[in-house]
């Protein structure tokens, strides 16, 4: 007898299924707060257009807490638990068994209506050999079928029928939520009408203030970072270690390793750990090639492909409205979050540099107007090139209505040079924001340009989390 036989795969999936018997997700599965994705999977889940939902993120950015999470809410407003399958694809069985084979043993001995609509949820898809070409094409065997598939690799391409998310880690805001327990933080009435940066002085000092009984969390999300699973933790070494080996290695050395075939695994680690020490940066192939031996520079760049695609790093291309001969474009390399440097060079708030604090919330800045600040349609992030005598700007955000610079200068005590590229070039911007460390430099600085505005990390991070999630814009307000 074949032990991928009707009764044992039937039994395997009732087991990941609960819903079928008792008409709803097991309380322990579901988070008490929603991401603030989770709005946009059911929106297009409604679409009848739209055949498969690609979900990628780093493990422990909370993919499977969110399909869950969406898979309630569907029972919630009527779908019938039985059309809704689910397959964790790092069980063993699964893996083991063709698409196919098990999607069908489902709809024979299962579905209640053949002829409804069916949903697919498969988690850990990138274990799962030839997992695009597999899903495209169960796809489109499967008419009645909608596919949600998360993953910790990108796929290479979507198909028209087809969209891609990207679920990062937790922002700052979404982290206090889940930290404290609550989905309502009680700061709906200090927020700015008009945007932060059309706010007063005392207008930010007020939001300064009222964030103050956060700073814990704050503190604790930038060394920790905003993996899902690892909010609650409070011994911070036990998060590194879990991060090591459930974030860094379980991707490094298991994901990319099978999905992109990479032969010598070695290789590819040595090459994230020199990012890891150089990050944020614009990464030399050419002294990385000569830290790490034996590796050509089109083998680094094959690395670098495989990283971005399994969510490791971000990629930020040089600022294109720059004047100066033409250069190879070489991006700017952050981190996903800065908490997988921190857990490599074993850093917490007492082996911490400032230089380091500065990478540290440089990261967590990019990473929020990456996936938390305006649309990417409307706007983009992009380094300065350009090379000052003093210190040199960190991004660019440029929009359909605002061109945005932003400086990070996360230091105790607030410095500027007539040198620095943000004072020297401030008319080539509608704002320059500059992100401090205390509420002592918040809004206009005297002595400085009238459109550069200071505004505390911990402030803009929660401010940028907080729009997202309240469907409004940081910049312009309500």
């Amino acid at each position: 007898m074949s032990i991928a036989d009707s009764g044992n795969i039937i039994r395997i999936l009732s087991g990941c299924n609960g819903w079928w018997q008792f008409h709803g997700v097991r309380p322990d599965y579901l988070k008490a707060t929603h991401r603030t994705l989770f709005g946009s999977i059911r929106e297009q889940l409604s679409k009848p257009e739209c055949r498969i939902i690609y979900i990628a993120g780093l493990h422990r950015s909370g993919k499977t807490a969110l399909m869950h999470q969406v898979i309630q809410s569907m029972i919630d407003d009527g779908e019938d638990p039985r059309q809704i399958l689910y397959l964790d694809f790092e069980h063993p069985f699964l893996n083991f068994v063709s698409l196919d084979v098990l999607y069908r043993t489902f709809f024979e001995n299962v579905c209640s209506g053949p002829q409804k609509k069916t949903y697919c949820f498969m988690d850990d898809t990138q274990m799962k050999k030839d997992w695009e070409k597999e899903i495209i094409l169960f796809s489109k065997q499967h008419p009645e079928l909608t596919i949600v598939s998360a993953s910790t690799i990108r796929p290479e391409s979507i198909a028209p029928d087809s969209v891609f998310f990207h679920l990062p880690p937790v922002s700052y805001y979404e982290y206090c939520q889940i930290a404290n327990k609550s989905e309502d933080l009680g700061y709906d009435s200090i927020a700015p009408l008009s945007g932060f940066v059309n706010a007063s002085r005392h207008e930010l000092l007020a939001i300064s203030r009222y964030l103050a009984k956060f700073r814990p969390n704050f503190i604790r999300y930038l060394y920790t970072g905003g993996f899902l699973n690892l909010v609650g933790e409070t011994d911070p070494v036990r998060v590194q270690r879990m991060i090591q080996k459930h974030v860094i290695s379980a991707t490094l050395g298991r994901d990319i390793s099978s999905t992109c075939n990479v032969r010598n695994t070695s290789e590819l680690e040595r090459v994230f750990l020199y990012l890891c020490f150089e990050c944020p940066g614009v990464i030399s192939c050419e002294a990385l090639k000569r830290e790490v031996d034996c590796v050509s520079r089109p083998t680094i760049e094959k690395y670098m492909h495989y990283l971005n695609r399994a969510c490791m790093i971000l990629r930020c291309l040089p600022d294109e409205e720059e004047s100066g001969p033409v250069q190879k474009i070489q991006p700017k390399i952050y981190l996903a979050d800065s908490s997988i440097r921190n857990s490599l060079l074993m850093l917490d708030d007492v082996r911490v540099t400032e230089t380091d604090l500065n990478r540290i919330v440089e990261t967590a800045v990019y990473r929020h107007l990456r996936f938390f600040g305006p649309d990417m349609q409307e706007g983009r992030i992009t380094y300065n090139r350009k090379k000052t005598s003093g210190k040199n700007l960190d991004m660019i955000l440029t929009g359909r209505k605002k061109r945005i610079f932003i400086d990070v200068r996360y230091d105790d005590e607030l410095r500027f040079s007539k040198k620095d590229y943000v004072v020297m070039n401030n008319n080539e911007a509608d704002i320059c924001l500059v992100i401090t460390k205390s509420d002592r430099y918040i809004g206009q600085v005297s002595g400085l340009p009238s459109n550069i505005i200071c505004i505390p990390a911990n402030v803009f991070l929660f401010l940028i989390g907080h729009a997202k999630a309240n469907g409004y814009s940081f910049l312009d307000g309500v």
